[in-house]
């Protein structure tokens, strides 16, 4: 902070309010983002930062959907190696709204503390039974990759593997990558990504990272009124719009669904 002036992400979700909770003792000097979208989850985030800045005084900048150029999209591909495609790449426009002259404190490397898997009772001691809990199809190539992949993993618990597996193949195969891909000359400092806060994290308990009980405990300590906004929940004056919202989208997604269940029965 005494370098850079810094930002950071404000949505709905655990790991924005936890770096918020952290740098609470610069969040005066902060500018924070949030992106304006019609999805429905976006919309939950946007309505969730306007709530928290109003509240606790903070700078927010919000940003529009802006289409990233096909040439700053291949540019972005030759620079993380074709290996990140999705919301991400397609958002890289988006993002680069951000003031160039700040810092960025982005949330990467949270999820090690809710590894999903983890909490799955399901043994990864044979490559067949990666691909399903990774929701890949069955392929030889995949099997072939995911027995290499065990052949490396050290002799630990099934429940370390599922860690390990969601952390190298859902959060670090993508998130990490990133980090070639933006151009600014500012850093990102990543606080939770320190050698000794992901081993505390792996080695919380199941229960602990079923409730995201870790950023509770850390935002309770460092800036506990942040827990009285809902995570990733309509919340405020917009929650009956956004719940409608939130309706109307579930049923769109659902209607096609049914559709072909029907046509596929009257075969």
């Amino acid at each position: 902070a005494e370098r850079f002036p810094l930002q950071g992400n404000l949505t709905a979700g655990v790991d924005t309010r936890l770096i918020l909770a952290l740098a609470r003792a610069h969040a005066g000097s902060m500018t924070f983002m949030t992106r304006d979208s019609p999805s429905y989850n976006d919309s939950i985030d946007t309505s969730t930062a306007h709530q928290l800045a109003e509240r606790f005084g903070l700078d927010l900048n919000v940003v529009v959907d802006i289409p990233a150029s096909p040439d700053a999209l291949e540019s972005w591909q030759e620079r993380t190696g074709s290996c990140i495609a999705g919301s991400v790449w397609r958002s890289i426009a988006t993002w680069a709204q951000a003031d160039p002259s700040r810092a960025n404190l982005p949330g990467m490397a949270g999820e090690v503390a809710r590894a999903k898997y983890s909490t799955r009772a399901v043994n990864v001691t044979s490559a067949e039974a990666v691909a399903p809990i990774l929701a890949l199809p069955s392929h030889r190539l995949l099997t072939e990759a995911a027995e290499r992949w065990l052949d490396e993993v050290p002799a630990v618990s099934a429940r370390v593997h599922l860690d390990l597996l969601y952390i190298e193949h859902r959060v670090g195969c993508w998130a990490a990558p990133t980090l070639y891909g933006n151009t600014s000359e500012v850093p990102s400092f990543w606080l939770l990504s320190h050698r000794d806060i992901m081993r505390r994290m792996l080695n919380l308990s199941v229960e602990h990272k079923q409730t995201d009980q870790l950023a509770i405990d850390v935002i309770g300590r460092c800036w506990p009124e942040l827990l009285d906004v809902p995570f990733n929940t309509p919340f405020g004056p917009d929650a009956m719009a956004l719940r409608r919202r939130g309706l109307r989208a579930g049923a769109r997604s659902v209607i096609p669904y049914v559709a072909r269940r029907l046509r596929a029965a009257r075969r």
